[in-house]
């Protein structure tokens, strides 16, 4: 059985024992009810580094290029920011 976790609402009935719990398209997802504020998530390269290598499956290589794209993309915002100032 797969029940709305926000009202409770039957969204599918496999005849089954087990309850799986969901959003039914009745109710707002949770993006669409807050935004987070991510402002202060702060993680140094070695977790990123770590992550990316358990997510993926990877031995390195796709995390050495995620941390890469990290660095351009800070050296970008530090360029925009000086040129602002």
């Amino acid at each position: 059985m797969l029940l709305c976790e926000k009202c409770g609402k039957i969204i599918a009935d496999s005849g089954y024992e087990k309850v799986h719990y969901g959003i039914c398209a009745s109710c707002p997802l949770p993006s669409e009810e807050t935004k987070e504020d991510n402002s202060e998530l702060l993680f140094d390269l070695e977790t990123i580094r770590e992550v990316v290598d358990i997510v993926i499956g990877d031995d390195g290589f796709r995390s050495k290029e995620v941390i890469e794209i990290l660095k351009m993309e800070k050296a970008n915002a530090t360029r925009t920011t000086q040129k602002v100032q």
